[in-house]
């Protein structure tokens, strides 16, 4: 559950469909390929390889063997730019940011990822960006255990005292009670001795 590359459930809904993606995987036979991409051609540019021509074969997972979907690339037509290739990109508009880089596990809580808003022209931030450094440590001292949501809480406790108090309690009060006066006994319930 706390694989680098896998979001963990934040919620019991969210557990239980982990929980059906485990039992499906599991059901799964070895060997199992669910896609193949295979390149025929590629051109270099700037120490980048391009595929010109690809096919991607995605498999059903439920009947091993059978293709669900196949994707084709085909480049036609492949212009350079004078500017260069720049791998990163930049927005032209505001972009909400989930940057899994500051991803941390420390002392039961996990920081998923620092969240920021990137503005027009405005460069990445590094891996060791002083604010977004302290948004997982402020995290990680205050924030919620990994597992909250399957341990029992304030309301939790509250709903057992309640239930003791209100249920449990009464009616051991009252067989006590019967117990001591003694239990009435039915009418058609009667000794006879002659």
């Amino acid at each position: 559950m706390l694989l680098p590359h896998y979001n963990t459930p934040r919620t019991l809904q969210e557990y239980n469909w982990f929980l059906e993606d485990i039992e499906f995987v599991h059901g799964l036979p070895d060997g199992l390929v669910r896609s193949e991409f295979v390149c025929m051609e590629r051109q270099q540019y700037r120490g980048w390889s391009i595929p010109v021509r690809c096919v991607m074969d995605h498999y059903l997972s439920s009947v091993p063997g059978k293709l669900w979907r196949r994707v084709t690339v085909l480049a036609t037509n492949v212009q350079w730019s004078a500017e260069g290739f720049d791998p990163v990109p930049r927005p032209s508009e505001p972009v909400e940011v989930a940057d899994y880089r500051y991803r941390r596990f420390e002392r039961k809580r996990l920081f998923l990822h620092a969240t920021y808003t990137l503005q027009p022209g405005q460069p990445w931030p590094t891996d060791r960006d002083p604010e977004l450094l302290a948004q997982a440590e402020h995290y990680i001292r205050h924030g919620p255990r990994y597992d909250a949501f399957l341990r029992p809480g304030p309301r939790h406790y509250l709903a057992w005292t309640l239930f003791l108090a209100l249920v449990v309690l009464p009616t051991l009060l009252w067989t006590l009670k019967l117990r001591k006066t003694g239990l009435p006994r039915s009418a058609g319930h009667r000794s006879q001795s002659s």
